[in-house]
């Protein structure tokens, strides 16, 4: 419809109005409220986002998107309980959801939470094993425990995926580094920094040079 037309061209003020006006028509159409939803969200209006969310929840309580939304919109705000709570809901309707198990991830790691991190993005690459993104999580949360291989592992496929993913390769080097692997470190630094050059940093320089003269 025509909120979906402005939603996709950016005009998310003109999008909300003719959804409003949707709604105003059929109180009860589950998909104008969760598209308000994710207007919401995108515009940073997390309390407006969850309202909508809730919303579409109350006319279709199996509505996984829904809860997804919810869960995400949580998230953004901190409330890590109740978006692990949303997340849930959503993977128990569709037990397929790889983003829901994913997210699901990033907030149980937000909370300290590692090992239920670590299933939850193994979860998210059973279903969706080129996820470059869940083995890169999978690589932080590894690296938090101290398990450099694992890491390590986790970074090389997330790379394999998609190898200009430049955080992965600088976590990469954190990993070897904490390995004392300095030559494999300031190899994964470099590919990184010459894919991103905002990861460089003063200190960065200071240890590729201090074990470059090392050599």
């Amino acid at each position: 419809g025509l909120g979906f037309a402005y939603s996709e061209q950016g005009k998310y003020d003109l999008a909300i109005a003719s959804y409003q006006k949707a709604i105003a028509i059929n109180p009860n159409d589950v998909g104008v409220h969760h598209n308000l939803g994710i207007i919401y969200t995108i515009q940073g209006k997390y309390d407006l986002a969850i309202a909508s969310y809730q919303k579409a929840i109350a006319i279709d309580p199996n509505h996984a998107d829904g809860h997804y939304g919810l869960g995400f919109a949580y998230s953004e705000q901190g409330k890590y309980d109740l978006a692990i709570a949303s997340f849930k809901n959503a993977i128990a309707i569709d037990p397929n959801h790889a983003v829901a198990y994913y997210k699901l991830g990033i907030a149980y790691a937000n909370q300290g939470k590692y090992d239920l991190a670590i299933a939850s993005y193994q979860n998210a690459i059973e279903i969706d094993p080129k996820d470059a993104a869940a083995y890169y999580s999978l690589g932080i949360a590894y690296g938090k425990q101290g398990k450099y291989d694992l890491a390590i592992a986790s970074f090389k496929n997330a790379i394999a995926i998609d190898p200009d993913f430049a955080e992965a390769h600088y976590n990469q080097g954190v990993a070897y580094a904490n390995q004392g692997k300095n030559d494999l470190a300031i190899a994964s630094f470099k590919r990184a920094v010459s894919i991103n050059p905002n990861l460089d940093s003063p200190e960065l320089q200071k240890f590729i040079n201090l074990h470059e003269a090392e050599r």
